[in-house]
């Protein structure tokens, strides 16, 4: 089309995320409730499609942000490779180590990958997170996410 500007990488990476964040809404709509899940105002795919909507709005803002000099968006591919596969490392780990130790090592990488380098917030912030999310699941929602390796050191 005549006046259009083409393609931008900020734009192109917009699209892959809203489809992106459109899939994963997608996905989310088909874990199980239970029968108190049905009408309860949270449950467990409350969160998924909070973040899913969270994602559809930022791709849109950037898709309508405009698309001259000083909001093209180079990005850091090789970052983002890494936080991807530290993500699939993390769903790999969960069954097997449990949810605070993997949320605690998944946070503590991303945050070194992004840039922290302070040990005190790379060990304290992503396991102040990890514990309040754990207490957030099994208190405010009910589920129990096995420990084993929590388990496994309460033995001992």
């Amino acid at each position: 089309m005549y006046g259009e500007a083409p393609l931008s990488s900020q734009r192109g990476a917009a699209l892959f995320f809203l489809a992106l964040s459109v899939a994963y809404g997608v996905v989310a709509l088909d874990i199980e409730t239970g029968m108190a899940g049905a009408q309860a105002a949270w449950s467990a795919r409350t969160v998924p499609l909070i973040l899913a909507s969270a994602g559809c709005l930022v791709s849109l803002l950037l898709l309508y942000s405009g698309n001259d000099a000083k909001t093209e968006w180079s990005g850091d591919w090789s970052r983002a490779l890494r936080l991807c596969a530290l993500t699939a490392l993390y769903a790999l780990l969960l069954p097997r180590i449990g949810f605070f130790a993997a949320t605690t090592a998944f946070l503590a990488i991303g945050f070194r990958t992004l840039g922290e380098r302070r040990p005190r917030v790379l060990l304290a912030v992503p396991a102040s997170v990890a514990l309040v999310l754990l207490v957030l699941l099994r208190v405010a929602l009910g589920v129990y996410l096995p420990e084993p390796l929590l388990e496994m050191l309460a033995r001992r």
